[in-house]
């Protein structure tokens, strides 16, 4: 017959404490900071990424501007 031992709180360990708070709350969300394409690429790394230049990105941005609408922004 196996020898068991009594458990008290020192042997709870912190991973226990993390698996316990997913358990009860869910998974944390992750929040991502959003890349300024517009500020970090120069013309030619712009181009090659979307195809576009920036001033025709911008043409369309206004065209297209009041059918589009982020998901946080509601």
């Amino acid at each position: 017959m196996a020898n068991f031992q009594e458990i008290d709180n020192d042997d709870i360990f912190e991973d226990d404490f993390d698996i316990i708070e997913i358990i009860d709350y869910g998974f944390p969300r992750q929040i991502y900071r959003r890349s300024e394409h517009f500020d970090t690429l120069d013309i030619l790394g712009f181009y090659k990424r979307f195809r576009l230049t920036k001033e025709t990105c911008l043409n369309l941005l206004v065209l297209i501007e009041d059918e589009i609408e982020h998901v946080s922004d509601m």
